[in-house]
């Protein structure tokens, strides 16, 4: 559990550092109009390598996605009634027996 409960908190900063880029590199797409074609390989370069990121990103969802909650062995983000019925990264707890991920503070078993 703490293998994933880490794996968590890295996935949930890399997608707000995502999230950040991609503001970024919208702001500067609508500053390029005239710019140097240096700048403009530049920006280029900039948005393959945000690509590449982003498919790094969801090769790492996807394990953290499909955890199994080890104690009733069902996928531990996906809530299965109808009005939650998707899964839900923020969750402290398992969607359906509440088994929660430890902490940092926690004490290691």
């Amino acid at each position: 559990m703490r293998i994933f409960a880490k794996r968590r908190s890295e996935l949930l900063l890399e997608l707000l550092l995502c999230a950040v880029a991609a503001a970024a590199l919208w702001v500067l797409a609508g500053r390029l109009d005239g710019t140097l074609p240096e700048m403009q390989a530049l920006f280029v370069a900039a948005t393959l390598l945000f690509g590449g990121g982003l498919v790094r990103l969801v090769l790492q969802v996807i394990p953290v996605l499909s955890f199994r909650c080890p104690r009733c062995t069902l996928l531990f983000h996906a809530a299965t009634e109808l009005p939650r019925a998707r899964p839900v990264l923020g969750l402290r707890a398992c969607a359906h027996c509440g088994l929660p991920v430890p902490g940092p503070d926690s004490p290691q078993v």
